[in-house]
């Protein structure tokens, strides 16, 4: 049943009892119909499909046929211009090539700094913000350098770094390989200058600080951070120099990488003279005074600093102010006649009624030919010491007790022992332990002994021989043991070793006699002995018993 014959025959059975199969009859017409329907469209569609690929094809060759026309007219014309055609194809063809290379190279820097981002996003989310700020310096530099190889190794050095400092260590290691492939790799394409400063950056990020510090050595100007538009920071090269140190080198590498650190804290505080930043300069020169403790460098220091004031700042402008007001240079107690002088000095250079923040705010904004001489420097800090006056009162480590403060501000620049024109003093030794003396400075089992050993009980005191800054302490990988450094005023520095307990920290300042450490066996000992060394500062390890007074 088909057509209206079907449609009549559902129609007249709505109102009626129809049995169960005159029901599947009608709807097994119905379905039929349906499907054929279905048929008959797709038989419809798929001839209109078949017609309108006969007209894309005839209209296809007929453009081939003009195309071929069009091709018969030109070789017609000459066939020096076929060959011009052929020619121009080739190097289409080739021009394109390189330009999907270009296009995969690129893809992969932006995959690459995407990675660096997230990386940055991740150091973030752990609280390390310095380090994410870090990373997402060096993506921001990338866009900087033209070479791809070059950028791409010091991309990879950068996560390298960041995957260290989220404890990484098999990422890490995996881009630190990749990085020096692409090095290698670097062209001619790029100025020498460029690429000494990004591998120099790069050599740092991968913890490859000794070569980064040979970088610094062979080409001082080229990495010189103060220039502008430089890709190396001050930072960085700071970091190389105290990273270096952190590691077991030679000590004649340690007295070389110690006076670069050193000229680049001068270079730095010149810098900062220079563009007036008082604050950071003032910082400055508190820090290379804790590292150094010369009074060359004391004199060095306040030279630049009156240079760049135009004679207003300076510690011999103090001292000149100082002396004005009939203060002693080499001050043991106040007598009560001179805290007046010591407050009316204060108060002419701008100490006593202004606190260290507005000083620096009168300074930046008035300008320094407006503020009180002699205010700066100002920031001058050597440990915990007492005074009876306020600790708060930065001036009075000036005219502190000598004897109680010995590396005191008072002793380097206002007393007669270290004028501002006078050379490094002579540092006297004295013994750091009693007991027995076991062993000298020569010859040893096959080898050098640097140094003289004392033997004594387990706990027996060790004190420092001179005075200075504790420069190391806790245990040595070299056999030492518990060890303590002691680096002293005229460059000269002592080794403590085989301690039981160490009693003093790093950065610490010591005096001559100050209990330092317990004596014990630890490290390469065959009994309770203190080794103790000296190194002289440019010459390395001498003979301690020649610096020594007679008797143990």
């Amino acid at each position: 049943m088909r057509g209206n014959a079907l449609q009549d025959a559902e129609e007249w059975g709505k109102d009626k009892n129809l049995s169960y199969q005159d029901k599947q009859f009608l709807a097994a017409s119905r379905e039929q119909e349906i499907q054929e329907e279905i048929a008959a469209k797709e038989k419809e569609a798929q001839l209109e499909r078949e017609r309108k690929d006969r007209e894309a094809t005839e209209s296809r060759n007929l453009l081939l046929t003009e195309a071929n026309i069009k091709a018969k007219r030109k070789i017609r014309n000459g066939s020096i211009f076929v060959l011009l055609a052929l020619v121009v194809t080739a190097t289409l063809g080739i021009f394109t090539e390189k330009q999907i290379n270009k296009l995969a190279s690129i893809e992969n820097e932006v995959k690459t700094v995407q990675k660096l981002s997230q990386l940055a996003g991740d150091l973030r989310n752990d609280n390390q913000e310095s380090a994410s700020d870090e990373a997402l310096r060096i993506a921001g530099l990338s866009f900087r350098i033209k070479d791809r190889n070059l950028k791409l190794s010091m991309l990879l050095a950068s996560m390298s770094r960041a995957y260290q400092s989220l404890g990484k260590k098999n990422e890490a290691k995996e881009n630190i390989t990749e990085s020096l492939e692409y090095l290698n790799q670097v062209g001619n394409q790029i100025s020498a200058d460029e690429r000494i400063r990004v591998e120099l950056l790069i050599r740092y990020m991968i913890n490859d600080y000794q070569e980064a510090f040979n970088l610094i050595q062979a080409y001082p100007n080229e990495i010189n951070p103060f220039k502008d538009n430089q890709i190396i920071t001050v930072q960085d090269i700071e970091s190389i120099h105290l990273e270096l140190l952190k590691n077991k080198i030679s000590e004649r590498l340690r007295l070389k990488v110690e006076a670069s650190l050193k000229q680049h804290h001068y270079a730095e505080l010149n810098n900062l003279l220079a563009s007036k930043k008082w604050q950071e300069a003032d910082a400055k020169t508190a820090l290379i005074i804790r590292s150094y403790l010369f009074c060359s460098d004391i004199k060095k220091l306040d030279e630049i600093w009156v240079k760049h004031s135009q004679g207003r700042f300076g510690f011999s402008v103090q001292k000149k102010i100082w002396l004005e007001h009939a203060n002693r240079l080499s001050v043991t107690q106040f007598i009560e006649k001179e805290k007046k002088n010591f407050n009316d000095f204060l108060s002419q250079i701008g100490w006593y009624e202004q606190g260290y923040e507005d000083i620096i705010e009168k300074i930046t904004k008035d300008g320094y030919k407006k503020g009180n001489a002699g205010i700066l420097p100002y920031s001058l800090h050597f440990g915990n010491v007492v005074s009876s006056f306020s600790k708060s009162n930065p001036f009075y480590h000036y005219i502190y007790d000598l004897r109680q403060e010995p590396l005191s501000s008072a002793e380097i620049l206002f007393s007669p022992k270290c004028r501002l024109n006078s050379l490094n003093r002579q540092i006297k030794f004295i013994w750091p332990a009693k007991g027995v003396l076991t062993s000298g400075s020569g010859w040893r089992w096959g080898r050098m002994h640097k140094g003289l050993d004392v033997a004594n009980s387990v706990g027996t005191p060790i004190y420092a021989s001179a005075p200075g800054i504790v420069a190391k302490a806790g245990w040595s990988k070299g056999g030492y043991g518990n060890l303590v450094e002691i680096r002293h005023p005229d460059g000269s520095m002592t080794r403590y070793g085989h301690n039981s307990r160490v009693m003093v920290s790093e950065g610490q300042q010591v005096r001559q006699g100050e209990r330092i450490a317990l004596m014990g066996d630890t490290g390469f000992s065959t009994e309770p002995t203190l080794h103790f060394e000296i190194h002289q500062a440019g010459k390395g390890e001498v003979n301690p018993i020649n610096f020594l007074p007679s008797g143990l």
